[in-house]
């Protein structure tokens, strides 16, 4: 499994680390200069030499428990997903392996499944520190909703148990959910979208 997560993340770009590493090689060859221990003038090239050793220690290391928790999400999300219910849910209903953040320079790569329900994509995910619910995103546009219609639909969302976010909207299911009861419940909100006049989002 870490060959595959390595091969998604080995392409992302180096720039914003070299741009990390100059920087911090840059601070602390200054530092030296500045706050000189004891007074005792430190010499610029044992400054840069410190600063390189650390600055170099602070980025590989940073890197390196970066991928590993990185590997560690996407190793405990994939056991999930394959559980029993889910795995027999996202079968029966098509949902395929997806990619997020594949483009995203700050950000490693992480599988989600991907399927669509009664013509709405959807996008189904665990996120950390939330991890007792299966995050189920629906892909939908819509004309601009008044204010006092917004907070009606914020409320009814509750109901199922849904939610607006920045740009989208989810509804958490129980992990733990059969895969009919999780069926039953993506198109029965589905449905309630598609009546409150949301629209499947193209080009997704």
């Amino acid at each position: 499994m870490w060959k595959e997560y390595y091969n998604l993340n080995k392409h992302k770009p180096l720039k914003p680390l070299i741009i990390i590493w100059a920087t911090f090689l840059l601070f602390i060859t200054i530092l030296s200069q500045v706050l000189p221990a004891r007074g005792d003038k430190v010499s610029i090239s044992t400054g840069f030499l410190f600063g390189l050793i650390f600055s170099t220690f602070i980025v590989v290391f940073s890197i390196t428990f970066a991928f590993l928790l990185g590997l560690y999400n996407f190793r405990r999300k994939r056991i999930r997903f394959n559980k029993k219910n889910l795995k027999s849910f996202f079968d029966q209903s098509n949902f395929k392996n997806s990619y997020i953040y594949q483009e995203t320079k700050l950000r490693f790569t992480e599988e989600v499944k991907f399927g669509v329900i009664n013509d709405i994509p959807v996008i189904a995910d665990i996120i950390v520190g939330d991890s007792k619910f299966v995050r189920f995103q629906f892909l939908v546009d819509s004309e601009p909703i008044p204010k006092k219609r917004f907070k009606e639909l914020t409320e009814e969302f509750k109901d199922h148990n849904a939610f607006f976010d920045i740009g989208y909207i989810f509804k958490k299911i129980s992990r733990e959910s059969s895969a009919s009861k999780i069926e039953t419940e993506l198109k029965s909100f589905s449905i309630f979208l598609l009546s409150e006049n949301f629209k499947p989002l193209e080009d997704k």
